[in-house]
C-alpha cells in the first residue's frame, strides 16, 4: 500500500486533488489542511507528500527540512500556485522531488505522482530550456556567480544585519565582510545594501518567498 499525503490548508484544493488521485490502485491517501493537523500528519512516514508553499505556521520549505531529517527516503512534490519557474530552485535546494503548479491538469498530476514514485521527476519543459540557458550563462559569465559564502552572506544580510552582525555570525573581520559585499554588489550589478536586495529578488538569487521567510524571522 502507498500512502501519500496531501498537504494543503485551501481543504477545497485539496479534496479536489484527493479526488483525482482516488482511482489509483493500493494507494492510502490522507489530507491535511489546519496547523494542528499538518503537524500531526507529517511526525508519520509517507511514501509520497504534495505539500503546498503557503500552509498554516510553517511553511511549505520549512517542513521540507524537517520530514527529509525525520524520513528521508519520503518524496516530496511541491504542489503550489505560485509561479512555478521563479521557486523551482529554491525548492529543489530545500530538498524536493519535484515541482508541480496548482494548475496542471488531471493527467499531469499523476504523471508527477508516478515519476515521483519511480525516483523520477517531471520537470516542464519551459523550466528545462531556462535552466540549460541559465547554464550557458554561468559558463561565459562564472565571475558573476555568488560563492556559497556570498549566498549566505546575502541571506544574512536580508534580515538587516550590521556588518559587525554579519561578521561576528560568518567569524571575520569586519574589513572581510566588506570586502564580501563589495563582491555580491559587483556580481549583483548594485551599490548599496538595498540596492543589492532588490537585485537579488530580481534575478531569483533569492525568492520572495525567502524573503517575505526572513522579513517575519527578523521583526
Amino acid at each position: 500500500m502507498t500512502r501519500l499525503l496531501i498537504v494543503d490548508d485551501h481543504k477545497s484544493v485539496g479534496l479536489g486533488t484527493k479526488e483525482m488521485l482516488s482511482s489509483f490502485p493500493a494507494f492510502s491517501i490522507h489530507l491535511a489542511c489546519k496547523e494542528q493537523e499538518i503537524q500531526e500528519a507529517l511526525s508519520v512516514e509517507f511514501d509520497l507528500i504534495l505539500m503546498d508553499m503557503h500552509l498554516p505556521g510553517k511553511n511549505g520549505l520549512e517542513w521540507i527540512s524537517i520530514v527529509k531529517k525525520r524520513f528521508p527516503k519520503t518524496k516530496i512534490i511541491m504542489f503550489t500556485g505560485l509561479d512555478v519557474e521563479s521557486h523551482f530552485n529554491i525548492c529543489v535546494q530545500n530538498g524536493a522531488d519535484g515541482l508541480i503548479s496548482k494548475s496542471c491538469t488531471e493527467e499531469q498530476i499523476r504523471t508527477a505522482v508516478k515519476a515521483a514514485l519511480h525516483n523520477q521527476a517531471v520537470i516542464p519543459i519551459e523550466i528545462l530550456k531556462n535552466v540549460e540557458l541559465k547554464l550557458n550563462d554561468r559558463q561565459s559569465v562564472e565571475d558573476k556567480t555568488l560563492t556559497n559564502r556570498e549566498y549566505d552572506i546575502l541571506v544574512e544580510m536580508m534580515k538587516e544585519k550590521t556588518n559587525l552582525e554579519l561578521a561576528e555570525t560568518f567569524f571575520l573581520s569586519q574589513r572581510s565582510i566588506e570586502r564580501e559585499l563589495t563582491s555580491i554588489y559587483k556580481k549583483v550589478g548594485a551599490s548599496t545594501r538595498r540596492q543589492a536586495m532588490e537585485r537579488a529578488v530580481e534575478l531569483r538569487i533569492v525568492p520572495e518567498i525567502l524573503v517575505r521567510s526572513l522579513s517575519r524571522q527578523s521583526v
